[in-house]
């Protein structure tokens, strides 16, 4: 049995295969990371599928609620109390016309002079709405003109300093950097809509020193931190960048199957000398694949889980979290709590670890839903079902 994991990277989504019984691992220490974050197969086994974040540059559309930009007849609702007059001036009118009507009926040469007075009152409202549609829309126009001009020179501003920014992917000379801060420097726009693409760029950059072999790591992190600041990005996004370079290196390690001890010296290497924080999350998957590494080189020890058991069954592992309990024999799954089920090993198809939720998410032909379990180790539970899958339920006798 293979399982796939699956994890969220700087780089766009991944997904690839695990074989804990033929856990690999070896001395070379070249990077499974290409030049642009790519993942680079060195083991000729597994399956990877990568994907890459998609942004199509698409601004949300904006609703205008202006006066200008809604039916006549609703710009005619009242917001104020000379409003409600205006408005009382149509009944009114309406009135007087009817009674000119009446009076022309008689006839009555009067009447023309009410129905002239009727319209005039009519006309008032429309007149004064229609002006200020008209004052509204000028307006407008006014200041979509200046939003224009200010677009435009903000545009040119971004240009420039994404040129700047640019240039660094071959130019780490000190005149390039003082040519970002210059540039980051004149920008007049929003954090926000300029920093995503900086740290973009810096990632690249990163990924191309580190595929290059050239400067030492620690070089490459005082590169990045210079690139950094002159860019303008914050503290966090600055140890986000080399964040998502470590995290990169080793995942794709990870799907190389390539992660061994030589490998972790590099990646703590790379650690140190970029000076990270803690990564609790990377630490704990680290951990779960030198585990499985050792189990996939020994034979599984039987432990006492507590569960009644079936004729020459035992059990192998056994982990909690969040109330749910999991234990795993030789020939089932056993799943305490309020999701409790009990799943043959056998009947297991495909099993899916996402990492960042910490869910392996199990799927067997006995059930028609998979199951979900959220446990502290999800990675090395994985790895476990398919070991436990291969042990031999013959009675001892038997082998």
């Amino acid at each position: 049995m293979t399982f796939f994991v699956e994890k969220r990277l700087a780089v766009g989504r991944i997904r690839f295969s695990v074989a804990p019984h033929d856990a690999a691992a070896d001395g070379d220490l070249t990077l499974s990371t290409g030049p642009g974050g790519e993942f680079v197969r060195r083991h000729s086994e597994g399956y990877f599928f990568g994907d890459a974040p998609r942004f199509d540059g698409s601004a949300p559309a904006i609703e205008s609620s202006s006066i200008a930009r809604v039916p006549f007849w609703q710009a005619m609702k009242p917001d104020s109390g000379k409003a409600w007059g205006l408005l009382l001036l149509l009944p009114l009118g309406l009135l007087f016309v009817l009674v000119g009507l009446a009076a022309l009926v008689k006839p009555n040469p009067v009447g023309i002079v009410w129905i002239v007075f009727g319209l005039a009152l009519i006309a008032v409202p429309i007149i004064a709405t229609a002006q200020r549609r008209k004052k509204i829309r000028q307006e407008e126009e006014r200041q979509r003109a200046l939003a224009a001009a200010a677009e435009q020179r903000h545009r040119d501003m971004l240009g420039t300093y994404l040129t700047a920014l640019e240039t660094l992917r071959t130019d780490r000379s000190d005149a390039a950097i003082s040519t970002i801060e210059r540039e980051r420097g004149a920008l007049e726009l929003p954090y926000d809509v300029w920093a995503p693409v900086a740290r973009s760029i810096i990632l690249q950059v990163g990924f191309d020193e580190l595929a290059k072999g050239s400067q030492s790591t620690a070089d490459i992190g005082r590169l990045l931190d210079r690139a950094s600041s002159a860019a303008g990005l914050s503290r966090e996004d600055a140890v986000g960048i080399k964040q998502d370079l470590y995290q990169t290196v080793l995942w794709h390690y990870v799907a190389d199957r390539r992660l061994g001890d030589a490998q972790e010296q590099v990646l703590q290497k790379i650690e140190e000398d970029f000076r990270l924080p803690e990564m609790p999350l990377e630490y704990a998957s680290t951990d779960q694949f030198r585990r499985m590494r050792a189990a996939a080189h020994a034979t599984l020890e039987k432990r006492d889980c507590g569960n009644q058991l079936g004729m020459h069954e035992f059990c192998v592992f056994e982990t909690a979290s969040d109330g749910t309990k999991v234990h795993v024999t030789n020939k089932r799954l056993l799943v305490e709590g309020s999701d409790a089920a009990e799943v043959p090993l056998p009947k297991i198809y495909d099993i899916s670890v996402n990492v960042d939720d910490g869910v392996a998410t199990i799927k067997s032909t006995d059930r028609k839903k998979p199951l979900a379990l959220a446990v502290t180790d999800p990675i090395y539970t994985a790895a476990v079902l398919d070991l436990a899958s291969q042990l031999d339920q013959r009675p001892r006798s038997w082998a």
